[in-house]
């Protein structure tokens, strides 16, 4: 019998594999990144359907099989608030151009925590009705540049260590941001060059 384990995630991706299920990456807060078949999901009666939608972040229940994990469960998490994929403002593009980043850089199994809650923060930040204020290029560049720190695409110095040092992103550190735009984007632009992506 296959252990059982239990984990925050964002899906990354997701695809239609065989008649009813469901590929899913997700960026899991124990694992990193993580492929998943979701059983049956994309038939109407499935209890897991909403959950396996795109922008979700979930509590995860999963099992490690021979070759690919099997998603058993979810359950929403309590404060977290649904990113809506058609909301008109654009919060889902910029979270999906994130997204799009981590399926670019990530490759294989290991965990990041500072990756998974930049990426949690993000996602709280852009689905927050109450944050609509928020500047979203200074939050993605914001996002960008710590995913790429995280993952060792760029160095650390001191002016831009407490933009690093929260685990997750907030509105104050997002006003942090501001004065330092054009030299986080330079550090954007040189990792992005430096990681022949």
């Amino acid at each position: 019998m296959h252990e059982k384990y239990t984990t925050r995630g964002c899906i990354i991706h997701a695809s239609a594999y065989r008649e009813a299920d469901k590929i899913i990456s997700i960026y899991t807060e124990d694992f990193g990144l993580i492929s998943a078949v979701a059983a049956g999901v994309r038939s109407s009666a499935s209890k897991l359907r909403y959950h396996t939608q795109d922008f979700s972040v979930r509590q995860f229940s999963l099992v490690n099989g021979r070759d690919i994990w099997r998603l058993v469960g979810a359950e929403e998490i309590s404060g977290v608030i649904s990113l809506d994929p058609a909301d008109s403002s654009d919060a889902p593009a910029v979270y999906a151009r994130v997204l799009s980043l981590i399926r670019r850089l990530v490759r294989g199994e290991e965990k990041n925590e500072q990756v998974f809650l930049t990426l949690f923060s993000l996602h709280n930040l852009l689905s927050n009705k109450e944050n609509s204020s928020v500047n979203t290029l200074a939050l993605e560049t914001l996002a960008v540049f710590r995913i790429l720190h995280a993952l060792g695409y760029i160095k650390s110095d001191k002016l831009i260590e407490p933009l690093i040092e929260p685990m997750e992103m907030n509105p104050s550190l997002i006003a942090l941001t501001k004065p330092l735009a054009s030299q986080l984007i330079s550090a954007i632009n040189k990792g992005l060059t430096e990681s022949h992506l």
